[in-house]
């Protein structure tokens, strides 16, 4: 949770300490970290286990100037929405995928037209709210909001339900 919820860096408060297993994995991760506790045992035990806890190693990015020279450590991609939109290679992935994605979807509705089941409700997209009869000719369309004419009886990409 710890690597989910937090950056380098970052203050963790664990206020029920007990052996102080955050605190350990805190320091282990690069997490700056305050632990308490009421019990006057676990705060012994937390104590100990930090004491002779065993961490990584680092090199000094200047071994002669100490500690406020840096470390010589390893960075990884942090990926942000703003990252994936601006992709520039994402022309490629949608050319590499997408003709895989298009047959499930045809699959998908090939087998929703052979036995239609109850109407769908579409929850996303231009035509949220509506009904999807699978059981309609397959000429039939629809005009969506944006002016693009869809099957009324097949599902669009964005439609298909995750459950």
């Amino acid at each position: 949770c710890l690597l989910m919820t937090t950056d380098p860096g970052d203050l963790v408060l664990d206020p029920t300490c007990g052996s102080g297993t955050t605190a350990v994995v805190a320091e282990k991760w690069g997490r700056r970290w305050i632990t308490c506790d009421t019990s006057r045992v676990a705060v012994t035990l937390a104590k100990q286990r930090l004491m002779t806890a065993s961490y990584d190693y680092y090199d000094l990015r200047y071994p002669n100037e100490g500690l406020k020279a840096g470390f010589i450590y390893r960075t990884v991609p942090h990926v942000t929405l703003k990252s994936i939109a601006n992709n520039p290679e994402i022309d490629e992935i949608h050319a590499k995928l997408h003709p895989a994605i298009a047959a499930a979807l045809g699959e998908l509705n090939a087998a929703l037209r052979a036995q239609p089941p109850a109407p769908y409700v579409v929850t996303e997209g231009g035509r949220k709210g509506a009904k999807i009869d699978f059981g309609a000719p397959a000429d039939k369309t629809v005009t969506l909001p944006s002016g693009e004419d869809a099957r009324a009886g097949a599902l669009l990409l964005w439609e298909v339900p995750f459950d």
